[in-house]
């Protein structure tokens, strides 16, 4: 009798482990990769009408861009602050995300202290 509780708690313990490992290995899947170019960086800055991208740069799901919008004597240097979010990029409000507790030191460096 008690060889056959054994064998009963091994065989469960057996199948828990399995459908334990199964459902870990389907579950899991690792994030999307945010892509790092000047068009994907600044492609949601349709409101300002880039015209120019000066410098951007991205690390993990934080980027910055120097981007020049406007022509003329209305032309105008402007950095923002994005985040990516889903499958884009998208502008935040660097004043409530400059905060060197949040940011890469290098995006914070370069999104924070300039216009």
């Amino acid at each position: 009798m008690t060889a056959l509780r054994w064998a009963c708690a091994l065989a469960t313990l057996a199948a828990l482990l399995l459908v334990g490992v199964h459902s870990s290995a389907v579950s899991a899947r690792p994030p999307v990769a945010a892509p790092c170019s000047a068009s994907a960086v600044t492609g949601q800055l349709t409101d300002l009408a880039p015209n120019g991208v000066v410098a951007y740069g991205c690390e993990g799901h934080w980027a910055y861009a120097w981007v020049v919008a406007g022509s003329g004597a209305a032309r105008v240097a402007v950095t923002e602050l994005l985040s990516f979010e889903g499958h884009v990029w998208r502008p935040v409000s660097r004043q409530q995300s400059c905060s060197p507790a949040t940011l890469p030191a290098e995006i914070y460096r370069r999104a924070c202290f300039s216009n």
